[in-house]
């Protein structure tokens, strides 16, 4: 294998698991007890997301890895992965606005109401692709039918609203106490998911036209998968690092490993 096919395939590979790991980690310690089930559920979206997504790149590695960098399978299943951490950042975005703009709205809805766009938006992604996959595998249906470069523009136009969402947020209320952390989310935002997604979304159309090559689309693609799993990562690991009742529930639950370790 090519040294830089290598590190197109191993970089997301290697993200993917640590995020997998992460989100099963964090949905075992929020439903693990009822209390912070209650508390925690809307992020039970975030986690299922984070863990599906990253198991397709893990997917998308083995092809890569088995030789298969050119499946057919391997755009479909980067593309949705794109769609599906964007309506996903695109759903937490306006949990946000909806916080800071309908307040008393927001407070008295239940997690259950607040999981609802979540469900809607990213199981229409999740259902989408199975479809789309199944077509794949019983017909052949081919990626071009829908167009790569169709699905990373909705992706970017995704996170675009995403981000201005959050700037609008910021905007209005500068001095707010949880204005540091839509600053910090923003800033993310902009550097992993907007601008992989602005350059892969580029490369998609030029490849259309014939103007790259696929194996640069393919870099690229990677790259931008990597980029936006370290997003959603770092997200993850930000939500540990400010829930302590989360950070117990977790040592908790590794608590028998280390000791059988240690034995």
């Amino acid at each position: 294998m090519d040294f830089w096919f290598f590190i197109a395939a191993l970089l997301p590979l290697f993200i993917a698991l640590l995020l997998f790991l992460t989100s099963l980690l964090l949905l075992i310690g929020v439903h693990k007890d009822l209390r912070l089930r209650e508390l925690y559920l809307v992020f039970s979206a975030k986690f299922i997301v984070d863990g599906f997504t990253s198991l397709l790149v893990i997917s998308v590695g083995a092809l890569i890895f088995a030789g298969e960098w050119d499946d057919p399978a391997v755009p479909l299943i980067s593309t949705m992965t794109f769609l599906s951490q964007n309506t996903l950042l695109l759903c937490e975005s306006f949990d946000w606005w909806t916080a800071t703009f309908k307040p008393v709205h927001f407070h008295h809805s239940s997690q259950t109401k607040r999981i609802v766009p979540y469900a809607v938006g990213c199981g229409t992604v999740v259902v989408s692709f199975f479809v789309l996959l199944a077509l794949q595998i019983q017909i052949g249906f081919p990626m071009a039918w829908v167009g790569e470069e169709i699905i990373t523009t909705l992706s970017f136009l995704i996170v675009l609203i995403a981000l201005v969402t959050m700037l609008l947020i910021l905007r209005n209320n500068p001095d707010s106490s949880y204005s540091q952390q839509i600053t910090m989310h923003a800033t993310a935002c902009a550097i992993l998911s907007l601008a992989p997604m602005a350059v892969v979304t580029v490369f998609s159309w030029l490849s259309n036209q014939g103007v790259v090559r696929t194996d640069q689309l393919l870099y690229t693609r990677q790259f931008a998968l990597f980029s936006v799993l370290l997003h959603a990562l770092l997200h993850s690991l930000n939500f540990l690092s400010r829930h302590s009742d989360i950070q117990t529930s977790i040592g908790r639950l590794v608590q028998p490993l280390c000791f059988f370790r240690n034995s």
